[in-house]
């Protein structure tokens, strides 16, 4: 994401769960020149493509298909003598395409300019929960989603914090970087905290580190 906002290139994820026809439409809709995607990821891929839907399809991870081109492949090209390229952007310009969850009809896309995710992280990273340098986020839901996007990653990016990433939630591991990576902050849904909450390596992990907990998607019990 941010490798395409440098040179300009506006990027759309998509939601990892996608049936093949979700996928297409939001490509379609989006305009998509250059599909990157996991390797795990490849079958779904492969069914969108077409004659009439000619991309470009970069994959991540090994063993990539025949029909991709190779992240690893296509970065060994470039050498250190190798000019960045010079990009002039406008603060209104659209970084970034988030697709709705589509639950009263198909997904529609939501242009994000640069001003307004700059300035919606800090905002929010400063007048709501007070983030800093020093933070570390644990980031363990999809990073398609708005609220993850935004209140997970820019935000403690963009004053300077960390950000841990986990591949899939997983109660145990989470409660493992919290205490490993000394994690201060969290964006989850309910179910995310609750079965954290309800892991029995809970009183075995130190969690001191840990100070603020943003939630979203329901209501979170009261226990909570």
């Amino acid at each position: 994401l941010f490798a395409c906002q440098k040179l300009g290139i506006t990027a759309t994820p998509a939601n990892t769960r996608y049936r093949a026809d979700e996928l297409r439409h939001q490509m379609m809709h989006a305009k998509a020149t250059v599909v990157f995607f996991d390797v795990a990821s490849a079958a779904i891929v492969d069914a969108i493509r077409s004659e009439d839907f000619p991309r470009d399809y970069i994959s991540v991870g090994a063993g990539p298909p025949d029909w991709a081109i190779s992240l690893e492949d296509l970065l060994s090209r470039s050498t250190s003598e190798d000019e960045p390229p010079t990009t002039v952007l406008d603060d209104k310009d659209i970084a970034t395409i988030l697709y709705t969850s589509g639950t009263t009809g198909v997904a529609k896309g939501v242009p994000v300019s640069y001003r307004g995710g700059l300035y919606t992280g800090i905002l929010e990273a400063n007048a709501d929960i007070g983030l800093t340098g020093e933070d570390i986020s644990l980031c363990v839901a999809p990073l398609f989603h708005q609220g993850v996007y935004g209140m997970n990653l820019m935000m403690p990016l963009m004053v300077g914090g960390t950000v841990v990433i986990q591949r899939r939630f997983d109660a145990e591991e989470s409660l493992e970087i919290i205490e490993s990576r000394s994690a201060t902050y969290a964006f989850l849904v309910p179910t995310m905290s609750e079965a954290i909450l309800r892991s029995p390596q809970l009183c075995k992990r130190n969690t001191w580190s840990f100070r603020t907990m943003m939630s979203s998607g329901s209501a979170l019990p009261e226990r909570t």
